[in-house]
Order: C-alpha cells, then structure tokens, then sequence
C-alpha cells in the first residue's frame, strides 16, 4: 500500500538514546533534538523514531491513500497526488 502519513503524536525515546531523530524547533534559528515531546511526523520519520526504540501516543493521524487514473492523452496510469502540495510544505 502506498500514500502518505501524517501523525501528530507524542514521543518518548530511550534515556541512553544518543541522537533522537525528532526536531523541534524552538524559534527561527534554533532546532533541538530532545528525548521527548510533541511533534507532526511523517511516515519515514515514524519509522525511524520506531527503530530508535521511541513510543509513540497518537492524537492524531491522516493518511491519504495513492491512487491512479488513466490518462488517455499519455494512454498509461498516472498517480492521483491531491495532497502532494501540502504535504510538501508540512515536510519543509
């Protein structure tokens, strides 16, 4: 199944986790990584905190499944992306 994710959760990694993959962002200039908190995450980003050993409480999620259509000018399926844009702009 392809799509994309989108969860707003809590966070808690290990106490002896190194670098925790979650950013946080305190204002303009300054991103911290901490141990736990708050955050919007992707599906990579879940993943990843997962392999870290991370729990993860859901408040929230979304996820948009990917879809195709024919196009009869190109004559092949195209994928249907309504949410490319601003997924784009939550991931920048």
């Amino acid at each position: 199944m392809s799509g994309y994710l989108i969860a707003n959760c809590n966070f808690k990694f290990p106490s002896d986790t190194k670098f925790p993959s979650i950013p946080c962002y305190v204002d303009k200039t300054t991103t911290v990584y901490p141990l736990s908190g708050s955050a919007l995450l992707t599906g990579p980003e879940i993943l990843l905190a997962m392999n870290q050993g991370a729990e993860l409480t859901y408040k929230s999620a979304f996820f948009a499944h990917q879809k195709e259509i024919y196009n009869p000018i190109k004559e092949e399926m195209e994928p249907v992306k309504p949410f490319f844009k601003i997924l784009k702009d939550i991931q920048h």
